[in-house]
């Protein structure tokens, strides 16, 4: 419970902090940091749209386009109140006059105050870049602010390869890195929408090999994963939010490995505390049946590269152990084998299924 209440206040601390930042980046305006704003949109508008909308490679390139829309809103300093503009998200917009693209458009614009659109609101968004960059903005502009980012990402790598060192996991290090790299190209590591929720992922990762222990017995892990994905939607705009998640989870699964725990154990693991918790049903899937089904039920290679486990479909059933928090109770688990194929386009032995599961209301006991 004392776990459970300090993750619980470490999540509310942070929303304040949260709102704090935004509140205090609605009070930064500066001619210097309109002006960088404005030389950045007029080199990425120099630089185009194109990588988004030819597809392909190209879109391993720089989005220029987000990049612009963050440059409004980090600029911004329309009228509204301090209180709308901390919740708002609000963003300038022009219309671009005859015979102009809207790169052009917002580019003319320097000054951040008036517009013929007026100030636009996105408050979907918790635009958690705003302050920082509307920092940096005040003394850089957008080439410097690029390369102090991309350096700030090889240092957390280098962190994360010097921490799995000290942990005796090496071994690692290179197919991190090839992820890491796969996922996001170094080009990313320039681009304003990539780079938060990628330093974010970074510190996540060197957070868990640094303090893994420590991390489990003050707010447990549950509320490590929840914080990391609170500031992830506080910083993300457009981005892939499974980053922070899958990769920190990747690493908090091999550390446990490496202490001696078998992939098998950790899935049993985790049913266990679904019951315990309080579960009593859980649909799972994404296993694919196990691509070729064995004699016996039992799921050849699963899309984790998993060999042999029978898990990979159907129904299996489990019940926390007594050392599990909580009361020990039943709790099903319905694995589908769904409908396609992953990675390679084989099914043998294998049929696909839609599997309909009726809940009818039963007794506590």
């Amino acid at each position: 419970m004392k776990k459970t209440m300090r993750a619980l206040a470490l999540l509310c601390m942070l929303a304040l902090l949260c709102v704090l930042a935004n509140a205090a980046a609605v009070w930064i305006d500066t001619p210097a940091m309109r002006a960088n704003a404005a030389q950045g949109a007029a080199m990425l508008g120099e630089q185009g749209a194109t990588p988004q909308l030819t597809g392909g490679f190209k879109t391993a390139q720089l989005d220029n386009f987000t990049a612009v829309l963050i440059l409004k809103t980090a600029a911004y300093t329309g009228g509204e109140t301090a209180l709308a503009r901390t919740f708002g998200g609000f963003r300038t917009d022009l219309r671009a006059a005859e015979g102009e693209n809207a790169w052009l458009a917002f580019c003319r614009y320097a000054d951040g105050r008036e517009s013929p659109t007026g100030g636009l609101s996105y408050s979907r968004y918790w635009h958690g870049y705003t302050l920082p960059l509307r920092l940096l903005l005040c003394f850089l502009n957008l080439a410097n602010i690029q390369m102090l980012l991309l350096a700030a990402q090889g240092v957390m790598l280098i962190c994360v390869v010097l921490l799995l060192q000290r942990r005796g996991m090496l071994r690692l290090a290179p197919g991190f890195l090839a992820a890491f790299f796969l996922m996001m190209p170094p080009v990313t590591g320039l681009c304003l929408q990539y780079v938060p929720v990628t330093l974010l992922m970074l510190c996540a990762c060197a957070a868990l090999l640094a303090g893994e222990k420590g991390i489990t017995q003050s707010i447990g892990m549950p509320g490590f994963f929840a914080a990391a994905g609170m500031l992830t939607a506080y910083f993300d705009l457009f981005t892939f939010p499974m980053v922070s998640l899958c990769f920190p989870l990747v690493m908090l699964l091999a550390c446990r490995m490496q202490e001696g725990k078998s992939a098998s154990a950790l899935w049993q693991e985790g049913l266990f505390a679904a019951a315990a918790w309080g579960a009593d049903l859980v649909l799972s899937g994404h296993f694919h049946g196990g691509t070729i089904r064995l004699p016996g039920g039992v799921g050849l290679m699963t899309p984790q590269f998993q060999f042999f486990r029978r898990e990979v479909v159907g129904r299996h059933e489990a019940k926390a152990p007594a050392k599990t928090a909580g009361p020990a109770r039943a709790c099903t688990m319905l694995v589908s084998a769904g409908l396609g194929t992953h990675s390679i386009n084989l099914r043998i032995n294998n049929r696909p299924e839609i599997v309909l599961a009726v809940l009818q209301p039963g007794n506590e006991e």
